[in-house]
């Protein structure tokens, strides 16, 4: 919603919506009950090796540039 330049209140200069951080965190929790998971699994394989899977399943589809 645009608002005219009058009715911008101090505070909407840098709002940030709540629901943006719930989401962000639930992609944090899944991330972690996934490498948790696959630590505690996989035993033997890297880390490395596994954060790069489980960021590939959870994590990439919400980030639209490339790590």
């Amino acid at each position: 919603k645009r608002f005219k330049k009058e009715d911008i209140k101090p505070w909407m200069a840098k709002y940030e919506a709540t629901s943006r951080h719930l989401w962000r965190n639930q992609w944090l929790f899944t991330f972690l009950s996934q490498i948790l998971s696959k630590i505690a699994n996989e035993r033997n394989e890297k880390l490395t090796k596994l954060a790069k899977e489980v960021y590939k399943d959870v994590l990439k589809s919400n980030h639209p540039y490339w790590l």
